[in-house]
């Protein structure tokens, strides 16, 4: 019996699987086991020996069916033992019954669209497949939406086919009879393109030296002959003798000009604002056909140079604003960049300069008009056009297919590592390193190379940067007084801690706040962004306890304002039970804990400023500050020859893996998590770097999330509000890091590993592709008790933080959330009137209370 090899299961293909798989066990006389129409033998002579074969051709379709399935998805069918059973847990799996698949089927079917180079027939066979799907979720589905669809994104060439279509009757407007005529006329079409192809080829006019040769009818002007900017001496006309009289040189000239006329040859100049409709069809063309990417089509109608590949640049220039428009269906490709191609040509090299480099276009086009600019001439006959310059011919188009094409000789250029247009100035590489420094001082930057304060960073000396964003985001009237002296002489002796707030714009996970401590020996800045000021007691426990075990030292003072939030009883008591010194500010004389103070202002400027370069929303200003506090505590400050982190752990830091905030990112995507032909890759945005792993922290705009990963690559040129197109989504932001207790992240959580920021290959998932809660926004809960007024019982209510709606019971809560988006987690909510605690719910787990409030937890 022959054997079948199909492709196996995926997450991407059951579709066509189930067919495939349906086929091949029909072919072996399996299929309906499967189905269930073929029962286990009950009654007959020879029941043993039935009930074994019938076992073994059950046991067979299963293997059959459990080998064809790709193994991370194996786990699905291995518990069951009945091929029908199999059968079923696949479609339930892969084909589950619910409201959001059947979005996704029929989402499919309103974006199937005809592909460039498509024929109608493989359109229809998929939009027919994906109304089988529908059909399968609604019986009552219209075939006439099926025909409707598949009319409207046909070609325009086949608009008066459609038109006629449309007037059927009733009973004979269905699917199958459209797609028939569809087919019939594409025929037709296809039939008549060609021997319009061979007329061209065969009609067309032809100069040589000296004569004219004209075929036996005459075809629209499409092919140029020759350059009308430069004079010709060809064509038999003799050269006039200078002692001619004047009135002889006049009639000779007036008789030149009127043969010149009637010759074929110079009907049509070959400058692109002088030929007319014929020479769209070339750009139509490579718009349309797919060609290789050393196909070079000369064409007259280009205003410019176009390439596809990129790796055929020897230099190479970003755009951003341009777009090329072509004017066929009015269809407009974006231009990605422009530079120069080097082509040989035999012992000829030509220089194409300004080419332009568009990925969309099917084929490279030379345009025929930048060569007329330059002096060049163009003759045309016999299947051939020749380029010449000062009678020398340069190169030769050869007609195929009713196109002309070149083909020259090209090497190319190895862009695995390039990162667009490497800076070559110093200036050029301090811009660079500028942006990569979250726009720190260019002095700054100097002091650190002058010192050698970090690893990695190229020697650059005192150069002055004229930054555009710096002087936007970064202006100041006057300048702020000196900052206190330096008192301690070790880490750890005196902490400097503020808070800074309330933001206009809450963070992506509702944060106003961020609370700053700075170590005064070394300058080193720990940031904690936080959605209440109660939240800072925590983190400033935290903190200490983390950098007491890092350090092997004890903090001995801590100076803050006069906050409520510094000056309660908990922190004081753990101050006391520490001993350490709580130095506290006169009211209303911030003068006095100036070291945090002018640093808020900093690290605001700062944030504004890569903000405004990257184009990111507001909303990203807590990665931006954390962004610009990993890199402020990896350079050299006034008065300082060590940057802060090297006087705080002992050991310098590196700056190789430094990228600019906000710059494009390719991030792989993991084989378990793509098909064969999906992309290996998605975009992204740089947002810092990892607090959980080695790597660095990256938003997707498609998924609106945020992972940590490693497995990179990075375009430092490109931001997203100048080249993505995306828009932000409207999905809660999700993100990868553990908020405790809200969200009091530090970048300083991977200051022990400052040699790489690099972490295993794995893509880190926020949640499972199959969870029902992905997009959900985590609420923030408040509870409150109220007692009755006969006082008999106690009522208890929450309230989302920021909502004035009362919630009474679990059901309220449960509808409030599907209202709002929320993740409803009921083990948040006790509506018990014997538990009388009122505040802020909290989820912490390492908290004894699970309904504690922020400024309660340990």
């Amino acid at each position: 019996m022959a054997g079948y090899s199909i492709e196996k299961l995926n997450a991407s293909n059951y579709s066509s699987w189930s067919m495939d798989m349906k086929f091949v066990l029909m072919e072996r006389g399996l299929w309906e086991i499967v189905n269930g129409a073929e029962l286990s033998p009950e009654k007959s002579e020879n029941l043993d020996k039935d009930l074994r074969e019938y076992k073994s051709r059950c046991n067979m379709a299963i293997s059959l069916i459990y080998l064809n399935i790709e193994k991370d998805y194996r786990k699905v069918i291995e518990t069951f033992e009945d091929p029908v059973l199999v059968w079923t847990a696949l479609a339930k799996y892969f084909r589950p019954d619910s409201r959001s698949f059947h979005m996704k089927i029929f989402s499919e079917l309103v974006e199937c669209r005809i592909m460039p180079g498509e024929s109608t027939s493989l359109y229809a066979a998929r939009l027919s497949r994906i109304y089988d799907q529908i059909r399968k979720i609604d019986g009552t589905f219209s075939e006439y939406y099926i025909s409707f669809q598949f009319l409207r994104y046909l070609p325009s060439h086949f608009d008066g086919m459609v038109q006629t279509l449309l007037r059927l009757k009733s009973e004979d407007f269905l699917f199958k009879n459209l797609v028939q005529e569809i087919a019939a006329e594409e025929v037709r079409l296809d039939l008549r393109s060609s021997d319009g192809q061979a007329l061209l080829a065969d009609k067309m006019p032809i100069k040589t030296r000296g004569r004219e040769f004209k075929r036996t009818e005459r075809v629209p002007e499409v092919f140029i002959e020759r350059s009308s900017r430069s004079p010709s001496r060809r064509g038999g006309f003799p050269n006039k003798a200078r002692n001619r009289s004047q009135s002889k040189r006049a009639d000779t000239r007036q008789n030149e000009r009127r043969r010149r006329e009637r010759s074929p040859s110079n009907r049509c100049s070959n400058r692109s604002e002088r030929c007319k409709s014929p020479f769209s069809f070339f750009i139509s063309a490579c718009l349309s056909e797919k060609g290789g990417l050393s196909d070079w089509v000369f064409d007259t109608a280009a205003s410019h140079h176009f390439c596809r590949d990129r790796n055929l640049f020897s230099t190479f220039t970003p755009l951003n604003s341009e777009k090329l428009t072509v004017a066929v269906d009015n269809v407009s490709f974006p231009i990605l960049g422009k530079g120069i191609i080097l082509m040989k040509f035999g012992s000829r090299t030509i220089k194409l300069k300004e080419v332009m480099y568009s990925p969309n276009l099917r084929r490279n086009l030379m345009s025929g008009p930048r060569f007329d600019v330059n002096g060049a001439t163009f003759l045309g006959g016999r299947g051939e056009v020749k380029v010449q310059q000062h009678n020398t011919t340069i190169f030769r188009a050869r007609l195929k297919n009713g196109i002309y094409y070149v083909f020259p000789s090209l090497s190319k250029h190895d862009t695995k590592h390039v990162t667009f247009a490497a800076p070559t100035s110093v200036n050029d590489q301090l811009c660079l390193w500028h942006k990569r420094l979250s726009h720190i001082s260019p002095s700054i930057i100097s002091r650190t190379c002058r010192e050698k304060g970090v690893v990695g960073l190229p020697d650059f000396k005192d150069i002055k940067l004229n930054c555009e964003p710096c002087r936007v985001n970064k202006f100041k009237r006057v300048s702020f007084k000196p900052l206190n002296e330096i008192r301690s002489k070790k880490p750890l002796e005196l902490l400097y801690a503020d808070i800074w707030g309330p933001s206009q714009t809450r963070g992506k996970n509702g944060e106003l706040y961020y609370l700053t401590i700075i170590d005064d020996y070394s300058r080193k800045a720990s940031l904690y962004p936080i959605r209440e000021k109660s939240d800072a007691c925590y983190l400033i426990k935290r903190h200490i306890e983390r950098e007491e075990n890092l350090l092997g030292r004890r903090v001995k003072a801590f100076r803050t304002d006069n906050g409520g939030e510094f000056i309660g009883n908990a922190l004081e008591n753990y101050f006391i039970k520490k001993g350490i010194k709580h130095e506290l500010t006169n009211i209303y004389t911030p003068e006095q804990n100036g070291v945090p103070e002018r640093y808020n202002q900093t690290v605001v400027s700062g944030a504004r400023t890569i903000l405004d370069e990257s184009g990111l929303h507001k909303s990203f200003w807590t990665e931006a500050m954390i962004y610009f506090t990993y890199n402020w505590n990896r350079v050299c400050h006034s008065n300082q020859i060590k940057s802060p982190l090297e006087l705080y752990i002992g050991h310098k830091p590196s700056v190789r893996h430094l990228k600019p905030f906000g710059c494009l990112t390719y991030v792989g995507v993991p084989k378990p998590h793509r098909s064969k032909l999906d992309a290996r890759a998605q975009k992204g945005y740089l947002l810092g770097y990892a607090f959980k792993t080695r790597g660095y922290r990256v938003w997707l705009p498609e998924k609106n999330k945020v992972i940590e990963t490693k497995n990179v690559s990075f375009d430092e040129n490109k931001f997203y509000g100048e080249s993505s197109g995306a828009v932000m989504g409207t999905n809660p932001y999700n993100t990868t890091e553990i908020i405790i207790p809200s969200s009091s992240r530090s970048y300083n959580e991977d200051i022990v590993r400052e040699t790489s920021p690099v972490s295993d290959d794995s893509l880190l998932h926020t949640t499972d592709d199959k969870d029902p809660e992905v997009g959900l926004r985590k609420g923030i809960w408040l509870r409150k008790p109220v007692m009755h007024s006969d006082k008999s019982r106690r009522d208890i209510y929450f309230y989302e933080q920021g909502n004035n709606r009362r919630l009474r019971s679990l059901n309220d809560v449960k509808t409030f959330c599907l209202e709002n988006n929320i993740l409803f987690e009921p083990n948040l909510f006790d509506f018990s009137g014997n538990n009388d605690f009122e505040g802020l719910v909290n989820d912490n787990s390492d908290s004894q209370n699970p309904h504690c409030s922020l400024n309660e937890s340990s």
